[in-house]
Parts: structure tokens; C-alpha cells; sequence
């Protein structure tokens, strides 16, 4: 008799345990974003969310006089620290990137590459929006230049510095 309720016990301990495991799981699936993001610009991407890492990807522009800027992104987010939120994540991250820019102006075309890295904090708007800001630093590793015609001007700054700052704020959400 008192192994038919020892057996009892553990058999009804078990959907507790699986009601748990299931509570703490995070759903994989692709989160869509959107953003403002420094070296990424006004961005749209998607990431993939494996448990606790998302690897993305996103492309961004932003209006400039006369010519064009546009950047590809592609970027890894671990979510570390912290209790999970209504969206099953941690809400502290790191993330780590690289970015491809392209400008083109009537006098020039430019291109960089930049590594950033970033810590940040998501925000769980709701069940299935998040707000992410972040903050670190980005780092020039190639940097070209075509002349396309001079300019008539007698002022022009170049501005060739190897780490700057890095920030982000970016909406995600979850299906």
C-alpha cells in the first residue's frame, strides 16, 4: 500500500514539474523589429530566437541632402541576466554586430564596415511587444572612398575615428 502511494505522489508531482518546465520555456519563432540604431540607422529586420539567443538581421537608411545611405546588419543578442519577463526572456542583454554602410552623394561614394558591441535592457511592453535600449561601442574596420567629382568648397572635414559610441532603441515583437 505504501508503494502504491509513494507512486502516487510522484506521478501527480510530475505535471507540476512539466507546468513549470513549460512556464519557464522561451518560444522560439522570429521576432520582426524596428528601430533607430546607431551604426544600423532607421532599421527593419527580423531575428531568430533560439531559448535565450536571437540572431538577426536588418537593413536601415536615413535621408541625407542630395544622395543615399544605406546599411545591412546582421547581429547576435544573449539574453543573461536577470528573472524572465512576460515575454520568457532575461531582461539584460548583450549584443554584438556587424554593419555594412553605403553613401552615395553626387560628389562621392563611400563605404564602411563597423563591429559594434552593446549592453542593454528589454522592456516587455505587453505579452508580445518589447522595447529594447542599449549602449556600447562601435568599431571602423574598413572604410572607402570614390571620388566622383570634387567639391567647390574651401571647408571639408574628414572624420575617420576608430571606436565611437554605439546606442539603440528598438521595438520587437513576438508571435
Amino acid at each position: 500500500m505504501k508503494r502504491l502511494i509513494i507512486i502516487f505522489l510522484m506521478c501527480s508531482a510530475h505535471p507540476g514539474l512539466y507546468a513549470q518546465e513549460a512556464k519557464d520555456h522561451t518560444p522560439n519563432g522570429i521576432r520582426p523589429t524596428i528601430g533607430f540604431s546607431l551604426p544600423e540607422l532607421l532599421h527593419i529586420g527580423a531575428h531568430y530566437q533560439m531559448d535565450d539567443v536571437q540572431c538577426g538581421l536588418s537593413i536601415g537608411s536615413f535621408p541625407i541632402d542630395n544622395g543615399s545611405i544605406i546599411t545591412y546588419s546582421a547581429d547576435v543578442i544573449w539574453h543573461m541576466f536577470g528573472e524572465k519577463n512576460e515575454l520568457h526572456n532575461k531582461p539584460w542583454y548583450g549584443k554584438i554586430g556587424i554593419t555594412f554602410m553605403r553613401e552615395e552623394t553626387e560628389f562621392e561614394i563611400n563605404t564602411w564596415s563597423y563591429a559594434h558591441l552593446r549592453l542593454g535592457h528589454e522592456f516587455a511592453l505587453s505579452n508580445f511587444i518589447a522595447l529594447h535600449i542599449d549602449a556600447g561601442l562601435m568599431f571602423a574596420l574598413q572604410h572607402d572612398e570614390i571620388e566622383k567629382k570634387p567639391r567647390n568648397s574651401w571647408f571639408n572635414v574628414e572624420f575617420n575615428v576608430p571606436v565611437l559610441p554605439s546606442i539603440g532603441i528598438t521595438t520587437a515583437y513576438s508571435f
